[in-house]
């Protein structure tokens, strides 16, 4: 994981948080995301990490998040609420 960029839908909490947090530990640069801008400074405060504040369900939230996140190497989507397809299938 060392240098590699690592985003995680919904890693403000729980599962997403623990993944965050290992990936962090493991030398990655890591960017959590979720809904709500106070979830998101307490993680990244935590970890270390940048954070984003990004709606799974609205398009236009998802694009500004990963225009301003720039190339990854992982993406790890926790959230609860999400659209589901084939990567082909999906905008």
């Amino acid at each position: 994981m060392k240098n590699q960029v690592v985003a995680v839908i919904g890693g403000t909490s729980g599962m997403g948080l623990a993944v965050a947090k290992l990936a962090s530990e493991r030398g990655a640069r890591v960017i959590v995301g979720s809904r709500s801008q106070e979830k998101v400074s307490a993680a990244a405060s935590d970890i270390g990490c940048e954070g984003r504040v990004v709606d799974a369900m609205d398009e236009e939230s998802v694009r500004e998040f990963f225009a301003a996140t720039g190339t990854l190497d992982h993406l790890v989507v926790i959230g609860s609420a999400v659209k589901t397809g084939t990567l082909a299938e999906l905008p």
